[in-house]
């Protein structure tokens, strides 16, 4: 299925993404709110294809998630890797990926859930300009993605495809996560097929897998996504650690608090995320 793209009206960015504008000196953020304005792509479900707009953010910051799910696939040889995104996150999606790689690949994108993307071209950062702190925090977040998928190509590596899923999906859960009395709910709408392109198996491996997760009542499905029990595998806490990856507490909030993809994500240091597992 292709989705659809439309142009909607411009939006003041810092009002759309307030950890954003967070990064501002509260003397200077109403200034900030005001001045830093852009168009907002909108996309429907489905097969997503750069278009025109794209070109114009890469000559800027790029495309920011306001709202929505997207995931983002490489593919070589018939296998694909995947990525997923959501607010916050800085995308700069590339009209001929392949025009400058040695070896021939496939690129595409695809949205999970409708989404809104800030378009940050030339004419957004000369309106930022006088605001540095917003670049500062526009690369952290770009930083913070590679970080993540750092820990991505570590979990691949785990020989255990059923390791490999469990790990992944608690790498989700720090943060979009949120604690329920039942365990770690995780709230996205992840296929079979989408979970094996991020641990780089097949989407029959991995439909055994979780059957045997379920079965071992360490992951179960539910309506709206997946509910993990227990606690953080050991695993994940030894790569963030390495690593610096960021954790999820502020997103997690409270037991019970529901988050998760219409809102921008915070990168925060690994400590907070034994607070992920529920107490008795």
């Amino acid at each position: 299925m292709i989705g659809g793209e439309t142009i909607a009206a411009a939006v003041r960015v810092l009002d759309e993404d307030r950890d954003l504008a967070a990064s501002v000196a509260a003397d200077r953020r109403l200034l900030a709110e005001r001045a830093c304005v852009a168009s907002v792509l909108v996309l429907q479900r489905g097969r997503w294809s750069a278009g025109p707009n794209v070109e114009d953010a890469s000559r800027g910051y790029g495309l920011l998630i306001l709202r929505g799910l997207l995931s983002g696939r490489v593919g070589l040889r018939g296998g694909y890797g995947a990525e997923l995104l959501g607010p916050g996150d800085l995308l700069r999606p590339l009209p001929r990926p392949y025009a400058r790689a040695t070896s021939p690949f496939d690129s595409n994108w695809a949205v999970i859930r409708p989404a809104r993307l800030a378009v940050l071209g030339p004419r957004f950062v000369s309106r930022a300009a006088p605001f540095p702190e917003l670049g500062a925090e526009l690369v952290g977040r770009a930083l913070a993605r590679t970080r993540r998928l750092a820990v991505n190509i570590a979990i691949v590596h785990n020989p255990r495809v059923e390791e490999r899923v469990h790990v992944l999906l608690w790498h989700l859960a720090l943060r979009w996560g949120h604690l329920t009395q039942e365990g770690t709910a995780l709230p996205l709408p992840l296929t079979h097929a989408l979970l094996a392109e991020m641990i780089a198996s097949r989407r029959p491996t991995v439909t055994k897998a979780l059957t045997q997760l379920a079965q071992q009542d360490r992951v179960r499905p539910t309506d709206d996504g997946w509910l993990l029990t227990g606690s953080v595998p050991a695993e994940l806490e030894a790569l963030t650690a390495l690593g610096g990856v960021p954790g999820a507490d502020e997103l997690l909030g409270k037991r019970g608090d529901k988050i998760a993809i219409d809102r921008p994500a915070r990168h925060l240091p690994w400590r907070h995320a034994h607070e992920l597992t529920p107490s008795n």
